[in-house]
C-alpha cells in the first residue's frame, strides 16, 4: 500500500506548534467525536518532527490529537527525507493495513481509504466470501447500511469500518437477495 495514493499532496500542510516545536501537518485522519488519530503525517526539521512524534506517543499533544492505546500504530513509523534537510514522518494506525489485521492485535478500530483499498481490508478482516468484482457493490452497500462511516480528514479521506461480521453477513445476504450479484464480472461496457 502506497500512502501517497491516498494523501492529497497538492494541498499545503498547515502549521501546528506542539510544546514549542513547529511542524507542518500534511495529512490527518481522526475520529469525529473521540479525536483518536488514525493517520498523522508531519513535516519539519528532524528535531521538531522527532519531538512531536515522542509527544504523540506519550499522548501529550492535547485533546484534539489523542492516540489509541496499546500497539495500535505501526512501529517504526515510516520516515522520509525531504529537501533542505527536513523530514516527514507518518504515524499510521494498524487498522489501515490489511496484513496487520490479525486477531491477536485485538484492534477495536479498522479504517479504509475506500476502494480499491477497501476490498483488501474487507477480505483480511472477515472470513466472508466476496469476489473482487463485487467491490463497488459491496462499498455502496456498506455506505447504505452504515457499516462504514466517514472520519475527519485533512488532505486525506477515510472511513471507519465496522468489525461486526454478523452485521456484514446480514447486509450482504439481503443485498444479494435484492440485487443480481454475479460470479463472473460484467462484460466491458455493461454496468450491470
Amino acid at each position: 500500500m502506497n500512502l501517497n495514493d491516498f494523501i492529497d499532496r497538492s494541498q499545503l500542510g498547515r502549521v501546528e506548534s506542539f510544546g514549542g516545536h513547529q511542524v507542518h501537518l500534511q495529512a490527518l485522519i481522526k475520529g469525529r467525536y473521540d479525536h483518536l488519530v488514525a493517520l498523522l503525517v508531519i513535516q519539519g526539521r528532524p528535531t521538531d518532527v522527532r519531538a512531536v512524534w515522542a509527544r504523540f506517543h506519550e499522548d501529550d499533544l492535547g485533546y484534539s490529537f489523542r492516540r489509541h492505546r496499546g500497539k495500535a500504530y505501526l512501529q517504526p513509523n515510516p520516515v522520509a527525507r525531504l529537501p533542505q534537510g527536513d523530514q516527514e514522518i507518518c504515524i499510521i494506525h494498524r487498522g489501515f493495513i490489511p496484513g496487520e489485521v490479525a486477531a491477536d492485535l485485538d484492534l477495536t478500530h479498522h479504517y479504509t481509504f475506500g476502494p480499491p483499498h477497501f476490498m483488501a481490508l474487507f477480505q483480511a478482516l472477515f472470513q466472508i466470501p466476496a469476489l473482487p468484482h463485487w467491490e463497488d457493490r459491496l462499498w455502496e452497500m456498506a455506505l447504505e447500511e452504515r457499516l462504514v462511516w466517514p472520519v475527519i480528514g485533512f488532505n486525506a479521506q477515510a472511513w471507519l469500518v465496522s468489525n461486526n461480521p454478523q452485521k456484514w453477513m446480514a447486509a450482504m445476504a439481503d443485498s444479494l437477495w435484492r440485487q443480481h450479484w454475479t460470479y463472473e464480472p460484467a462484460p466491458e461496457g455493461n454496468d450491470e
